[in-house]
């Protein structure tokens, strides 16, 4: 698979309540983008991946209380799967 040449350069932002997260990013400004993948896990780089459409928000619920977790997204099209954004941590209180 080529490597999609996209740069996420928003800040991955995230709000927590109760278990749940909310995640937004920005689009990549001039580019085709098809969709975004978001990884999350309790670990740096996390493998754990939710294929989204082509939408710039996500909610993850069912998240254990005091455990730390990580996200990055990253945006793909017909051509591949671009790098991932920055990480980002947040423990649920």
């Amino acid at each position: 698979m080529k490597t999609l040449l996209i740069l996420l350069s928003a800040v991955l932002t995230i709000s927590c309540y109760a278990g749940s997260a909310t995640l937004a990013w920005n689009a990549p400004t001039n580019s085709v983008v098809t969709g975004y993948k978001l990884y999350y896990g309790t670990r740096t780089n996390p493998t754990t991946q939710i294929t989204l459409g082509n939408v710039t928000t996500a909610i993850l619920n069912g998240l254990r209380y005091r455990q730390t977790y990580y996200f990055a997204v990253t945006a793909y099209n017909k051509t591949g799967e671009s790098a991932r954004s920055n990480q980002i941590s947040y423990r649920i209180p």
